[in-house]
Formats: structure tokens, sequence, C-alpha cells
């Protein structure tokens, strides 16, 4: 999760460790905030930190520290706050689970987006890649563990790593725990619904992500979307509207 003043950053360990991020506007960092880790349904230990007070259009560098283990240093780009009148550019795909060619998905991200970024725009992929959709079926089964470590997370690493994601239910994710367990989404969902469905403006373009799976599938989503897209007519900020 993404906004123009903050960011959520989110990684795994195997063992119980401390959850910190180390972060600022130079490779010296200088910055640390904490956070909570949480474990289930056959996950590690999954380590969520919120980074705020962050400046707007601004880019950063972060670590994630667990114990004595860090990551290398990693770079990322604060969303601008409202229109700027800049082009921007994003990417959606889907249906990334597993088929016949089991590392499709990081042939997608490495060879489809990182490299066409480089040779197109060149520069640091946040500065040009704004975010990424990846709405539904982001693995086969919701409830393995090993698929999301190896399969979604091990193959998009390079992207997600710089380049923040919104994701949607697809059927494949069976609302399982692990989906919300990854996740920090934004709250703006009406009540019972809280990460099935929510949205977000990106200057002058507002996402809304729904969630079409059997019951959550209801009224009670489509009065709020309509209330949603109403606002969105309302906001002479927004321009487009995806969903």
């Amino acid at each position: 999760k993404a906004t123009p003043t903050s960011m959520h950053v989110a990684w795994e360990t195997a063992l119980n460790l401390s959850t910190s991020v180390q972060y600022g506007m130079s490779e010296q960092l200088g910055l640390t905030a904490t956070g909570t880790s949480m474990t289930g349904s056959g996950a590690g230990y999954i380590h969520h930190v919120d980074l705020e007070g962050l400046a707007p259009d601004t880019p950063y560098y972060y670590k994630c520290v667990s114990g004595s283990y860090e990551t290398p240093i990693y770079s990322f780009r604060t969303p601008p706050q409202g229109p700027t009148g800049d082009l921007f550019t994003f990417v959606a795909y889907s249906d990334c689970q597993t088929g016949n060619v089991y590392s499709k998905h990081e042939e997608v991200v490495n060879d489809g987006i990182l490299d066409y970024y480089a040779d197109t725009y060149g520069g640091a992929i946040e500065d040009t890649l704004s975010f990424t959709l990846v709405p539904g079926d982001l693995v086969s089964t919701g409830s393995s563990h090993n698929q999301w470590v190896n399969e979604f997370f091990g193959q998009s690493r390079n992207l997600y790593r710089h380049v923040s994601l919104f994701p949607a239910l697809g059927n494949h994710e069976a609302n399982a725990a692990l989906y919300y367990m990854y996740f920090d989404l934004f709250e703006n969902a009406p009540g019972g619904l809280e990460e099935h469905c929510y949205w977000f403006d990106h200057q002058n373009l507002r996402v809304i992500t729904l969630d079409s799976n059997g019951s959550f599938a209801n009224q009670v989503q489509l009065d709020w979307l309509d209330q949603v897209l109403v606002d969105a007519c309302d906001d002479d900020d927004i321009d487009y509207v995806l969903v």
C-alpha cells in the first residue's frame, strides 16, 4: 500500500524475529520504523511496517531488518500528491498462477516488464512505473504457502522490491487467509467486505477493485461501487476510472 506520504513494506522470515525498516533519502538511510509480524496458515512470520511522514513524489532507500538478518538496500518512490499534469504509466497483468511453464511469471516480470522499461525509459524502475495491478489468480491455490513464496513473490521479487503492488481477489485465492496476511490494502470497503474491495487515486486516475466471487459479489458491494463512482464524478481531479 502506498500513499503520497507513506509506504507499507512487508517481508517474511522463517523464524520469529524483530520487525524494523531502516530508510532515508540516501543510501545512508538514518531513519528507523518498527512494525509487527503475524503467522498462521502454514506461513512463516510475515512482517509489516508502515513508513510514514514521507515526502510526496520522492525517492527513498530502505532495508528490512529482522534480528541479525538484513536485506540489501532497495529503493522506491512515493506517489505524487494529486494530479501533476505529468504522464505516468502502470502495469496490469493477471492469472499468473503456475501453468505448463513453471517460471512464466518470472519471465513476464523480468523480460516483459523490467527489461522493457529499462530499454524504453532507462533509470530506476520506480521512476517510470507508478504501480502494478494484479487482478486475480495470483497463485493456483490461495492456501498454499509454497506457491505464494516460490511462485508469486519468488518470481516477482525484482519488481516488487521497488514498485507497489495492488491486487484483487480471484477465484483461485479461494478467500484464503494467506492473501490477507501478505497484503495490507486500503481500508475503504463497506463493513463485512474489508480488503475484498477498495479504491485509491493516483494523480487523475481512480482505481477500484472488486471481489466478484461467490457471496461477496453482493448488493452491499454494488451500492458501495455506486457511491465510489459518484464521488469520482464529483471530484474535479479525477479524469479516469479503472475498475
